[in-house]
């Protein structure tokens, strides 16, 4: 397989029209002990939720694509068909900029998040429908090529070994579990396949892995140290989101990054954490909304009307949040079991009455879904 070929197999695979079936189709198959999924938005799959790590005989590797989905529009020379093949001189050298920073030892970091944003959008409006870059034709070509790339990168892995446990796998690329004897052989191929066809690829190793889902892990990488924590933190583990992101009850996150990497008991980190900020929880409605906040005063119910954007935490007294979801006249009350105190307007306390069985809970529940799968591992 060569660079020919594949520059072929991408004028073959480049949709000429987009029928409205392409948008939601969506397929899976069992490929080496995992299960792949395939749809029109990427490539998914997970070994069973547990807690992998590297010892004498192994070696968990992380092997990511840089840049994929830019990457896959330049060596394949796509654009969006409306704005014309000029845009590519407008766009390619955004993609340059962002893999030369971070191939230097002291690139910035700021400009690299935002190149990342800035060349990623791309790829990501040309499938929103109000986007002057909408062309889903684009979107298409560029999301079966990247699953096509995986699925053929993933088999020249398995050349090397057939011993080789796909842990992860998502379009831009794969957590592995390698014999360590194969190890150099297994990155030496996976970097001959991606560099041949014109794509850089990042490899770190992992001392462990503590999976949910594809979308929901922690990794923590080989040089880790209880001084200086090394980690990678996805989806409910994640604890310093982007700004954009919904950082409700961080204390959670932070109670299992505790649990996993240090062996701290969950309601030791929840009940002595002190930051009150980090058991907020924020509501967010649309226009079309509206919510109420309930409490008792007294004998007689006090009714507050919350705006588009409330935060809240849970509390062993207060009241309860309901929603009335695009314009219903059924309220749906939130996690009715529990009472909440709203911190819209921040106020000092030596005691803020926190529920701290609540978060204790919600803790646990991702702590036993892995640990109760590890039981059925081996």
């Amino acid at each position: 397989f060569n660079s020919k070929q594949f520059k072929d197999m991408l004028e073959l695979i480049k949709i000429k029209t987009v029928d409205t079936s392409l948008m939601n189709f969506e397929t899976s198959a069992i490929f080496h002990n995992i299960k792949l999924s395939v749809g029109c938005g990427g490539l998914h799959g997970n070994i069973k939720s547990g807690i992998y790590k590297s010892d004498d005989k192994n070696v968990i590797l992380s092997l990511d694509v840089e840049s994929l989905y830019p990457s896959i529009a330049k060596v394949s020379k796509l654009y969006p068909e409306h704005l014309g093949i000029e845009f590519n001189d407008l766009y390619y050298p955004f993609v340059d900029m962002r893999l030369n920073e971070k191939h230097k030892s002291n690139g910035d970091k700021t400009l690299i998040k935002t190149l990342k944003v800035v060349t990623n959008c791309v790829f990501g409006k040309s499938n929103e429908p109000k986007s002057f870059l909408l062309d889903q034709k684009y979107f298409l070509t560029t999301t079966f090529t990247g699953q096509i790339l995986t699925c053929m990168w993933m088999e020249a892995i398995l050349s090397i070994s057939d011993e080789i446990k796909f842990l992860l796998v998502n379009t831009d690329g794969l957590e592995i579990l390698c014999p360590k004897n194969k190890e150099k052989d297994v990155i030496q191929a996976s970097l001959d396949f991606m560099t041949r066809l014109g794509f850089a690829i990042d490899v770190k190793k992992y001392k462990s892995l503590i999976i949910k889902n594809v979308n929901e892990y922690i990794g923590e990488y080989d040089d880790s140290s209880v001084e200086k924590e090394h980690l990678k933190l996805k989806g409910c583990f994640e604890i310093d989101k982007e700004i954009q992101k919904d950082v409700s009850a961080r204390i959670i996150p932070i109670a299992l990054k505790e649990y996993f990497i240090n062996g701290i008991p969950v309601s030791t980190t929840i009940k002595n954490h002190k930051n009150i900020f980090d058991f907020c929880i924020r509501l967010k409605i649309n226009k079309y909304s509206r919510a109420v906040f309930t409490s008792l005063d007294g004998s007689s119910f006090n009714r507050i009307n919350l705006g588009r954007t409330t935060r809240y935490f849970c509390s062993n007294s207060g009241g309860s949040i309901s929603v009335f979801y695009n314009n219903s006249e059924t309220p749906n009350r939130i996690n009715k079991d529990y009472s909440f105190t709203l911190f819209n307007k921040y106020y000092d306390s030596d005691d803020y009455d926190i529920n701290y069985q609540y978060y204790i809970s919600e803790a646990n529940k991702i702590k036993n879904a892995i640990e109760d799968m590890q039981l059925n591992l081996f």
